[in-house]
């Protein structure tokens, strides 16, 4: 017999979000917390996680070809960040008045 021939990964069926943006929010607070992972997350949506990456090659590098804009949700990324990498704003280091935000 094979050694691989018993290894195996089975993805169930993910279920529907009932709150989109609530439960995306949750599930993007727990990787940025790192008590959630993006292979995990993917699972309960019923998706392979390496699949999603592939594919977003492929839709990344079709966009820059044809010279389309990426455009990013504020849910993923920090506006105040954003604006400092195009210029747009100041970029400062966290001090401890954000705790209390």
């Amino acid at each position: 017999m094979r050694g691989d021939a018993l290894s195996h990964s089975w993805n169930p069926p993910g279920w529907k979000l009932l709150d989109p943006s609530k439960e995306l929010q949750a599930m993007l607070a727990g990787v940025d917390g790192g008590v959630d992972t993006l292979t995990r997350i993917a699972k309960s949506q019923g998706r392979e996680f390496s699949k999603i990456v592939a594919q977003r090659k492929l839709e990344i590098e079709a966009m820059d070809a044809a010279g389309v804009s990426i455009v990013h949700s504020t849910l993923t990324r920090d506006p105040q960040a954003q604006n400092a990498s195009s210029g747009g704003g100041e970029s400062r280091e966290p001090n401890d008045d954000d705790r209390d935000r």
